[in-house]
């Protein structure tokens, strides 16, 4: 599928993000799956996949997404910010600079999004679980010292656009979100 506006951008359908450079893009719907390839100095945000999504051969990009699975290969100098429902993050080719961390952006219909493209939060005593799995990536021939974890003291939210709004984040360990309050906190001091 090819968006070239909101307009013929459709719920549940797959789409693929292919050569984008210096580009910030928000899909604030659910896709099927998504695909992220040869994309330089890029921010994508994308609020729910109900399968897969794949990110090969991008180099300096920031992806925020919550899916199913996550496949990542090929990459460098990436951030990825994620909720996996089913398995942890696999890492593959030669991916170098990696940094995984949990999900890390929220607004008012977040949870409605996730729920049309079948994500289950609710899950009592899981959400915690599958929101570390970020942490325990599955590494195919790939050295473990290629990717790191950004740790709680380091990790911020994601600005989304205003027209999004803005909600607590309720994807990712409470050790990140108590560490985010801690510092919201020391700045008001200051």
């Amino acid at each position: 599928m090819t968006v070239r506006d909101v307009t013929n951008l459709v719920a549940g359908r797959d789409v693929r993000i292919v050569s984008c450079e210096d580009s910030y893009l928000y899909i604030g719907t659910s896709v099927d799956c998504i695909q992220i390839t040869r994309c330089v100095n890029c921010v994508v945000f994308v609020a729910a996949a109900a399968r897969a999504v794949t990110i090969e051969k991008c180099e300096n990009v920031t992806v925020t997404v919550a899916s199913d699975y996550l496949r990542i290969g090929n990459c460098v100098d990436c951030q990825v910010f994620s909720y996996t429902q089913l398995s942890p993050p696999v890492i593959y080719g030669d991916t170098r600079t990696l940094q995984l961390a949990p999900h890390n952006a929220s607004y008012p219909e977040l949870q409605n999004t996730l729920r049309e493209a079948g994500l289950n939060f609710r899950e009592a005593g899981s959400l915690e679980q599958r929101s570390s799995s970020f942490s325990r990536p599955l590494l195919m021939r790939v050295p473990r010292q290629a990717l790191s974890l950004i740790p709680a003291l380091e990790f911020t939210k994601m600005a989304l656009p205003k027209k999004f709004g803005d909600a607590p984040l309720f994807l990712c360990p409470e050790e990140f979100t108590q560490m985010l309050l801690l510092r919201a906190e020391k700045f008001i001091e200051v």
